[in-house]
């Protein structure tokens, strides 16, 4: 369907511009080993900010809780709808706004709630990577838009 297709292509461009561009929200300063040292926030969007005029929308957690939730929501809805090819369609497009929404919503839960415990796996995965998960999800968005019907994207 192309309102789905849209939508992912959207969604996926907008959580890898978030993900990569965005303040680092959970302030837990974990590196890829997992460990937690620093507890400072990390800056480095003062670049997209300065090019869109201080737009501090990016860094709103409210936001970065719906585009997480909505980017779940339309690639499980893609993963759902018929496809011209069964299994492989559109199978890329799916695993980036998996993980990209699941990296915004883990984001968002380690951030606002004191009482949930997430396994320390979870957290250096989706928060420790978010810069991977994010420049991967804005690579399959571009890819997706410019190649519509090739197979795996």
């Amino acid at each position: 369907m192309v309102q789905f297709y849209f939508l992912s292509v959207l969604f996926t461009i907008l959580t890898g511009l978030v993900l990569v561009y965005g303040k680092d929200l959970a302030s837990y300063g974990i590196d890829v080993q997992g460990n937690n040292d620093d507890l400072s926030l990390n800056d480095d969007s003062e670049s997209l900010e300065k090019n869109i005029g201080g737009f501090e929308g990016l860094n709103n957690s409210t936001f970065r809780l719906a585009l997480g939730i909505l980017s779940v929501f339309v690639a499980i809805m893609k993963l759902l709808t018929p496809c011209g090819t069964a299994v492989v369609g559109d199978f890329l497009p799916v695993l980036a706004g998996l993980s990209g929404g699941a990296a915004l919503l883990v984001e968002y839960f380690v951030t606002t709630s004191d009482s949930v415990s997430l396994p320390e796996t979870v957290k250096t995965i989706f928060i420790g990577y978010r810069r991977y998960i994010g420049i991967a999800s804005f690579a399959v968005g571009v890819l997706h838009f410019i190649l519509p019907r090739v197979i795996l994207l």
